[in-house]
């Protein structure tokens, strides 16, 4: 981790590790960084992949976070990182469905899109996934 790598580049990279199962490399990279929720949640993450002795306090780290932001008034807040938890973490997918859907009414970015459609498919809902269809869709009708 170079402090000249925005965290952002960093946590993408360490997304692309664990996507192809490079839980041990991910870990390291991520123990470098500061422990932003963004930052915990996949450390989680890679501990679960390598049943890391760490996940249970990761656990805890990241639901005290959750419980502290449900007392802000925020609604997109840490919605993404709750569907990624209950997801990966947890192994919820209906849950991680819902704050999927909760997140894509606030974010629309590729990682939302995809987060969503992957727990759809999780909690055997693929159609909970066409939302990201249809604005795909009224996006190219606004280019064209």
């Amino acid at each position: 981790a170079s402090a000249n790598v925005p965290l952002a580049l960093q946590l993408s990279y360490a997304d692309s590790l664990l996507a192809i199962g490079n839980s041990e490399k991910a870990g390291e990279l991520l123990s470098l960084l500061p422990p932003a929720d963004a930052v915990l949640l996949r450390r989680a993450i890679a501990s679960k992949h390598r049943n890391g002795p760490d996940l249970a306090g990761l656990r805890a780290q990241l639901e005290a976070r959750f419980r502290a932001a449900d007392t802000l008034a925020v609604d997109e807040l840490h919605w993404r990182e709750r569907a990624l938890y209950a997801l990966d973490v947890q192994e919820e997918p209906a849950r991680a469905l819902q704050f999927a859907i909760r997140n894509w009414t606030e974010q629309k970015g590729w990682e939302d899109a995809a987060l969503l459609l992957r727990a759809a498919a999780a909690a055997g809902d693929p159609g909970a996934g066409t939302v990201v269809d249809r604005w795909r869709e009224a996006q190219a009708g606004e280019t064209s």
